[in-house]
């Protein structure tokens, strides 16, 4: 990969992450005007709160410079706490988790704003489990890739970009929402069912999304690493010997193609033969 290509892809990293904070942001702050609609005024559910608030914006730069790929190591280590913390994997699932908390203590969904805010907490889930998909796929793509397994790599990039394409139409479907929203032409009941059909798909991805893997190839991946013990040899060796099978299936195929084709050239060839015999008899 040229240079070129490399500063480009560090500009595309640093606006999406920007674009990224930039959502949740606003989503913070729309749940915290929830919370504060409710006015929690027990002193322990104040504090337990404003607590988490604040480890949510923390979070969110934490998770900003990790995807443009600025955390320092000091960044990390107070991420890392933060994630020991609540249990989490990564900074997606604890900004979901909090965000989804929040959400399902003090949202009442009685009003367009609330289930507004409402979707974007069921997409920021759904996100999260996505990105725990996509890591473990890119992680195996560049396995394959310094392997130069290239037809692992190439299903693998295969899968990645669909799930890539797929969130963002979720995306697209979310603030379509926002538009019928603040659209005057549009009723009440037509921005409550365009709220409750989203939700539903929504939530229907989230359940493909089982503790190995949803797609799977990640799930046989991550079997294999299980099977090879974390093994570093017999995973790559394991990766290697997929590499081959798929090549030989496509040569194969190839190989079946390159066959018919010969055979429908000798089958014209041998009918152009016919036919000029014929003329040469006069038949």
């Amino acid at each position: 990969m040229g240079v070129y290509f490399k500063v480009n892809e560090i500009k595309q990293n640093l606006n999406m992450a920007y674009q990224l904070m930039k959502q949740q942001d606003d989503l913070v702050k729309e749940l915290y005007q929830i919370v504060e609609a409710h006015k929690p005024y027990q002193r322990e559910d104040r504090k337990d709160i404003q607590e988490k608030f604040s480890d949510l914006k923390q979070l969110l730069v934490y998770d900003s410079l990790e995807r443009s790929k600025r955390l320092t190591p000091l960044g990390a280590q107070k991420r890392d706490q933060l994630l020991e913390k609540y249990g989490a994997q990564n900074t997606p699932e604890v900004i979901a988790g909090i965000t989804d908390e929040i959400n399902e203590r003090y949202n009442q969904r009685d009003t367009e704003k609330a289930k507004w805010v409402d979707l974007k907490v069921q997409f920021l889930k759904y996100s999260a489990k996505n990105y725990q998909e996509l890591t473990g796929l890119k992680e195996l793509e560049n396995v394959s890739n310094r392997l130069r397994a290239d037809y692992v790599a190439q299903r693998t990039n295969k899968v990645y970009q669909e799930l890539v394409d797929e969130e963002n139409e979720f995306w697209a479907m979310v603030k379509k929402i926002k538009s019928e929203k603040h659209n005057a032409d549009k009723s009440p009941a037509f921005f409550a069912d365009s709220y409750n059909v989203v939700t539903i798909l929504i939530k229907q991805k989230m359940n493909l999304y089982k503790k190995q893997g949803r797609t799977g190839l990640l799930r046989t991946y991550n079997q294999h690493v299980r099977d090879c013990g974390g093994d570093p040899v017999r995973i790559e060796e394991g990766i290697q010997t997929a590499d081959k099978y798929w090549r030989g299936r496509e040569q194969k195929t190839l190989g079946s193609w390159t066959q018919s084709a010969q055979a429908l050239r000798q089958e014209r060839e041998g009918g152009k033969e016919v036919i000029k015999r014929t003329r040469e008899r006069g038949l």
